[in-house]
């Protein structure tokens, strides 16, 4: 390997243990500590069927497939996420046709005052971290990762392959 070669190389790796370990250190935050009555893909989940559109019956529903998809999660880990949420009253378990057709969640009321709960207690937290970081650069920043986020799991599925 020249010695330019051998000079990226290490680049490289520097910024991908860099990454890492910022990687790890904000997991690693305790900002879980802010999920005292549910977990994070409790609270993605319920969120997530906030934001659905009522479909043609006037219903709010989201495919499990969907939540999947979002929370990057086999299908057998949304099934036991759902069924905790269905347990827990906060969500409505259904299915089209004979369930072959896909099955859905709907909130249920319950579900709707635990995320909007859990929802303010992240707007306290991330109001001061905004302000002190800056609300342009930290939406900046967001914006970059999410882009950062698609790179690196296009990457990931094509070492897959």
């Amino acid at each position: 390997m020249e010695n330019k070669d051998i000079n990226m190389h290490d680049d490289i790796v520097s910024i991908a243990n860099d990454v890492t370990l910022h990687s790890y250190n904000i997991s690693k935050l305790g900002v879980q500590q802010l999920f005292h009555k549910m977990t994070v893909p409790d609270y993605v989940a319920l969120r997530m069927l906030l934001k659905t559109v009522n479909d043609a019956n006037g219903e709010n529903k989201i495919y499990l497939e969907e939540i999947a998809d979002m929370l990057k999660l086999p299908m057998g880990q949304v099934s036991r996420l759902v069924r905790t949420l269905q347990e827990r009253g906060l969500v409505k378990w259904k299915h089209d046709g004979n369930g072959e057709d896909g099955t859905y969640v709907q909130i249920t009321d319950k579900g709707v005052s635990s995320a909007i709960e859990q929802q303010e207690m992240l707007h306290d937290f991330y109001s001061g971290v905004i302000d002190k970081f800056g609300r342009e650069r930290f939406v900046s920043l967001f914006e970059q990762l999410k882009e950062l986020e698609e790179i690196m799991d296009s990457e990931i599925k094509k070492s897959e392959k």
